[in-house]
């Protein structure tokens, strides 16, 4: 008895010395998160799947999109059981350029997931491969190449895949990347459902740091939300009153911008100044008399038709049976247009540079702008409005900057909400019907 009471305490003790021995000089390996292995790319974003499908539902059913039963949340989240994803934490996807994009995603179980792709392999042209001792599955057409371990598994398409593998393959805990740190610890990152940032040279390229979007939930409108920060002010600013042309039923184009451009003036944005440059290029429009001329006021408006009576000649016979020509009057359907613009002092000038690259014309009463219709110019005080109708269309107050588009039947609205020191916020909307369908926009 004894021996088996002395037994039971050298065991004890043991256990005890090994589990002390355990916490104080044996490191217990750290779990590699996801965010450790995520490459540092121009291009950043990340997904809450499911309650980004929670919120389009309604969405889905205005469009009335056939399949919407497939993108409910619980179907993904039951897909992604079944197939060993995990889809309740985020998504994350990356890019460098058009061509070069992945998408990492969390697993919980490899073992379900191989099932999946064994389902997939059939259904595409998927190849297995062995580079550098690393099992992939790939399509050397589409470019695409499929790499999975126990925890994750990584989809990209591109050429430059093997520096994004060895990020994620040898990642340690803590290795995160500045600019990924940078991204997931704005307030927006934590707050919405679909985020992605762009700080590519194209962007820095027009004086700005980032471009950050974000999707915004809305029963009528499929929204993207926009941020734009550069390192130094922007020396633009939104007036608080403004005039626009009302818009009717038959609009197809309408832009309506009030800026105070004082400071612009003053202090010119050579970065911005050289996109829009390059925007204006084709056409070859004097931006900086437009800059020293202009007071901000923009409004277009395009759309309906009006009938007008048009003079021309026509060759006919007289008694002799030798050609004259005959003038005549016909009626034709010209489209509705007009332009508002405030001008300063500095307004001839202007003009006389559009005149001299061949832009603007005047034939008689009439002005005509590259390929516009014939203008009427109405003047009231530093208000310019050209106007194609019989008569202006009504003005009414409106200090919102926004641009409404019509392309493919949809009607897509751009805003311009704020200007707040070195951020510029903003936002696109699609409305959500039948027939004006953003998804449409896709289709060739």
């Amino acid at each position: 008895m004894r021996k088996k009471a002395v037994l039971i305490v050298v065991v004890a003790l043991s256990l005890i010395a090994f589990l002390i021995y355990k916490s104080f000089f044996i490191t217990p390996k750290s779990k590699v998160r996801i965010i450790d292995r995520l490459p540092d790319t121009s291009y950043k974003g990340k997904i809450h799947v499911l309650d980004f499908s929670k919120n389009i539902q309604r969405n889905l059913k205005e469009m009335q999109v056939p399949f919407r039963d497939f993108l409910s949340p619980d179907f993904l989240l039951e897909q992604s059981k079944k197939y060993g994803l995990n889809i309740q934490n985020p998504i994350y996807f990356f890019g460098e350029n058009e061509t070069e994009w992945g998408v990492l995603i969390e697993v919980n179980d490899e073992k379900k997931l191989s099932k999946g792709i064994i389902k997939i392999k059939k259904l595409f042209d998927l190849k297995d491969t062995i580079i550098d001792k690393k099992k992939l599955i790939h399509n050397s057409i589409a470019n695409i190449k499929i790499y999975k371990q126990s925890d994750l598994i990584l989809l990209y398409m591109g050429n430059d895949f093997f520096p994004i593998l060895n990020k994620v393959t040898n990642a340690k805990k803590g290795d995160v990347s500045a600019s990924w740190k940078e991204f997931l610890d704005k307030p927006i990152a934590s707050r919405e459902k679909v985020i992605i940032s762009n700080t590519s040279k194209d962007i820095k390229s027009i004086g700005f740091k980032e471009i950050v979007l974000s999707h915004e939930f809305d029963s009528t409108y499929f929204k993207i939300k926009t941020k734009l920060s550069r390192n130094f002010p922007i020396n633009i600013s939104l007036k608080n009153k403004g005039v626009s042309f009302k818009k009717g039923k038959y609009t197809t184009l309408f832009a309506n911008i009030h800026l105070d451009i004082s400071k612009f003036r003053k202090t010119v944005d050579e970065n911005l100044l050289k996109f829009i440059h390059k925007l204006t290029k084709n056409i070859g429009f004097p931006i900086t008399e437009f800059i020293n001329a202009w007071e901000g006021d923009l409004c277009i408006l395009r759309g309906g038709f009006y009938k007008m009576s048009k003079e021309y000649f026509e060759t006919e016979m007289d008694d002799n049976f030798n050609p004259i020509q005959v003038k005549k009057r016909k009626k034709i359907k010209v489209p509705e247009f007009s332009v508002l613009l405030t001008l300063n002092e500095n307004k001839d000038k202007f003009f006389n540079a559009l005149i001299k690259k061949g832009l603007l014309r005047k034939e008689e009463e009439h002005y005509y702008f590259l390929f516009s219709p014939a203008l009427r110019l109405s003047e009231e005080g530093n208000q310019l409005i050209f106007y194609s109708g019989k008569y202006r269309t009504p003005l009414i107050e409106n200090e919102k900057n926004k641009l409404l588009i019509e392309y493919k039947s949809n009607k897509i609205e751009f805003s311009l909400d704020s200007i707040k020191g070195n951020e510029v916020f903003g936002g696109a909307a699609f409305p959500l019907n039948p027939n004006t369908n953003p998804l449409t926009i896709l289709k060739d």
